[in-house]
């Protein structure tokens, strides 16, 4: 039977060294992660905002009235409007020039 040498333990101790290592580097990684994150909480938290099992809330110095929300679905309709007309999403066919509405373009068959 072989009897194990100096370089034998050597090599052990270096296995067991890169081993301890990176599970001691991976564990200061997760404390770091740990940290920041709390550090993150705290300064949303600061600032009005809360988030608790996922969910966030915000919160704000005034109330919304309800002109605040019709103003705001008329900005948003407008914007909806504008980019409808810019891509033609609500007409069938693409012309560059307008149509002429005295002038029929089917023929219908009798």
């Amino acid at each position: 039977m072989a009897t194990s040498t100096w370089t034998d333990f050597i090599w052990a101790m270096l296995q067991t060294a890169i081993f301890v290592g990176l599970a001691a580097g991976i564990w200061i990684a997760m404390k770091a992660m740990d940290k920041a994150t709390a550090n993150t909480k705290e300064t949303l938290q600061s600032r009005g905002v809360s988030m608790d099992d996922g969910v966030v809330s915000v919160k704000t110095d005034r109330r919304l009235e309800r002109e605040d929300y019709i103003d705001a679905t008329r900005r948003r309709m407008v914007n909806m409007m504008d980019t409808v007309k810019a891509t033609g999403a609500a007409s069938f066919e693409r012309r560059d020039e307008p149509r002429d509405p005295t002038k029929r373009t089917r023929k219908h068959s009798k």
